[in-house]
């Protein structure tokens, strides 16, 4: 089954982002993590995880210490990091995030994650 990775601090953004993202076209497997260590650990054993939700901001390590190790270890999967704090933009995408989504999230985040699976769509047989 493939799997989205979604790592933030904050249990309400954890929670309200799985129940948005439960409606999408195809069946995905939903893991929860709630800090950058613990979200990278997970992202190490599991396989077939297509998209990361990743907050920047969080104990242990932030969204661009964990995005610099899973670009290590993956190039394909999709990285999505979200931050209230807009300065940050410019050195996320640097580290190889796909996009970056400023909190609060106003617009509809179950199309954007839509739109970054259909670009990875072709990848069925991709390790993470």
């Amino acid at each position: 089954m493939k799997k989205i990775l979604i790592i933030d601090d904050e249990e309400l953004i954890l929670t309200s982002l799985k129940m948005i993202l439960m409606f999408l076209d195809e069946d995905y497997e939903f893991l929860l993590s709630r800090n950058g260590k613990e979200g990278l650990d997970r992202f190490k054993i599991e396989d077939n995880i297509k998209l990361v939700l990743l907050d920047y901001n969080m104990p242990e390590m932030n969204g661009l210490q964990v995005t610099q190790e899973m670009r290590a270890i993956s190039k394909e999967v999709k990285i999505i990091m979200m931050s209230g704090n807009h300065d940050i933009k410019n050195k996320a995408l640097s580290f190889g995030v796909n996009r970056f989504i400023e909190k609060p999230m106003e617009l509809d985040i179950k199309e954007l994650v839509l739109e970054e699976l259909k670009e990875n769509n072709g990848g069925e047989n991709e390790e993470k």
